[in-house]
């Protein structure tokens, strides 16, 4: 069965500004992956459960036409609402389950799921992937780590920031729901019944962050939004509030400001693919 998360209006426009965007490195492979069997034309890529656009967007320069598809109504009108401000005339966003892939028989070169694999139904997935997939089409599912957060090298310092992060996700690690458990699991238990099965990991983000963003990406955890639901939201806020602490007695951060740019937050993602 499929799960439906991430519908809440709130809950994705956090999603859209606080979660963190594959490496293009990784798309980058995921493409070679693809050209190693297939020499046509790069017509057509799905990317299911595509969220608010954080991997649609760059296969964008790969492809003549991206479709990203979301069961979420609330994900798809941020994703439309970036694609606006980004003016991209390639890429289309429908609201769809990830099992019903609206398009023609062998009409696609690949198709992609960020962060999102372990929400479907995935026979069905492959059954549809089967039809929509041209011979040598890929679908390729991406997923990543936990966060991690650093303030240059002080390695004290950036493992009391692990231990922070590690007594966050404790908290709220019960309130995720079973299919999560194969992202901690790295989708190993995740086999595309295709040809050519690979199993890649160590792509790793980085970028230049805040607390303040640490905390948003945090806040756009499906399991913080089930602690809020389940606990109140003045639970949810109390929590956040000692992650916010915890950081500030370890981090050097200029008057406690938040918004200063003064950590790296990092991700290491792996991909599961596999072709027709």
């Amino acid at each position: 069965m499929s799960f439906r998360q991430f519908e809440e209006p709130s809950h994705a426009s956090l999603y859209r500004k606080y979660r963190e965007k594959p490496p293009e490195h990784l798309i980058e492979r995921i493409i070679q992956f693809l050209k190693e069997k297939y020499s046509g034309p790069l017509n057509l890529v799905v990317d299911l459960g595509c969220g608010s656009g954080q991997c649609t967007f760059f296969l964008a320069k790969y492809f003549n036409k991206v479709l990203g598809t979301d069961i979420s109504e609330a994900q798809i009108n941020e994703a439309l609402e970036e694609s606006s401000v980004r003016k991209c005339d390639n890429i289309e966003f429908r609201v769809s389950r990830a099992e019903e892939i609206a398009l023609a028989d062998k009409s696609v070169q690949l198709i992609t799921a960020c962060v999102s694999a372990h929400w479907f139904d995935l026979e069905k997935v492959y059954e549809e992937g089967r039809r929509v997939l041209c011979p040598g089409g890929v679908m390729a599912f991406l997923c990543m780590d936990g966060l991690i957060a650093e303030q240059g090298n002080d390695l004290q310092r950036n493992l009391e920031f692990a231990n922070i992060m590690e007594y966050a996700n404790s908290k709220i690690e019960p309130y995720y729901a079973p299919p999560v458990a194969h992202a901690f699991n790295k989708y190993r238990d995740i086999t595309i019944p295709y040809d050519d099965l690979t199993r890649e990991y160590g792509y790793e983000m980085s970028s230049t962050a805040n607390l303040s963003m640490i905390l948003g990406a945090i806040r756009s955890f499906s399991a913080f939004q089930t602690l809020c639901k389940v606990k109140g939201l003045e639970e949810g806020e109390s929590f956040i509030q000692q992650v916010k602490t915890r950081f500030l007695d370890v981090a050097n951060v200029p008057n406690d400001n938040i918004n200063e740019n003064v950590f790296t937050i990092k991700r290491r993602y792996f991909v599961v693919m596999a072709r027709v």
